[in-house]
């Protein structure tokens, strides 16, 4: 059975294209790069690799890639995008009994967690598969402000937070699901799971690379308001 993102998979495509959209290349890969250091030589995995661009990037820099994602349509895409030697793989990342365990030394999933339903078995999977001291890096929507609405008084833009403990589950107009949840979910997963927290970054326009044109009402705002979270776990 086809699911969402079979459906929205061309669109993704064209829109990411070989170095990611516009939020990936000024707010979130920089900071990931960052974090990641020098992976020459590194086993990686790339879980939920979209149409494989990012896989690409890893590749370039000397890991050894393999991308999963459960899309069989993105997963075409990332076989016809690629340009090195990455292995593409069709697969549930909550469900990764195909792959060995102690195996891998980093796991990225870029934008990908808010996506996945049942993250717990996700995140058991991750530490499963990973070597001792392997890495696991992960960005995500801010689970803060996705939900909150937009305000405006006469000091500016700010945001107004009616629920945020609450797990919840909503359609995009996409017809994606989307799932947030608070980031102490996240953390109390990593935790039982034998992760120790060893970066956290909430993204803002102030570790943008080139600014997305923006409202200038709102730039302050932005500054001030991430919209993104990166977070390392050994």
């Amino acid at each position: 059975m086809k699911n969402p993102w079979d459906r929205f998979a061309e669109n993704y495509n064209s829109k990411v294209g070989e170095i990611g959209d516009i939020y990936h290349r000024t707010y979130l890969n920089p900071i990931i790069w960052e974090i990641l250091g020098n992976i020459k030589n590194k086993i990686v995995l790339d879980l939920a690799c979209g149409n494989g661009y990012f896989s690409n990037l890893l590749a370039k820099k000397g890991a050894k890639v393999i991308g999963i994602d459960y899309s069989r349509e993105l997963i075409k895409f990332a076989s016809l995008n690629k340009i090195l030697d990455v292995n593409f793989i069709l697969g549930d990342a909550s469900n990764l009994k195909f792959l060995k365990s102690n195996s891998f030394d980093i796991i990225i999933s870029n934008m990908a967690f808010q996506d996945i339903k049942s993250i717990d078995k996700t995140i058991c999977e991750c530490s499963r598969i990973l070597k001792k001291d392997g890495r696991l890096i992960f960005s995500t929507l801010h689970p803060v402000f996705r939900i909150s609405k937009k305000k405006e008084d006469k000091r500016g833009f700010f945001r107004e937070i009616r629920e945020y403990m609450s797990l919840i589950e909503y359609k995009t107009s996409d017809k994606t699901i989307l799932y947030n949840r608070p980031i102490s979910y996240y953390t109390r997963l990593l935790f039982d799971n034998g992760f120790v927290i060893t970066d956290f970054r909430e993204i803002t326009t102030k570790h943008s690379k080139g600014e997305p044109v923006l409202d200038k009402k709102a730039l302050k705002h932005k500054k001030e308001i991430p919209t993104f979270l990166i977070v390392e776990a050994k």
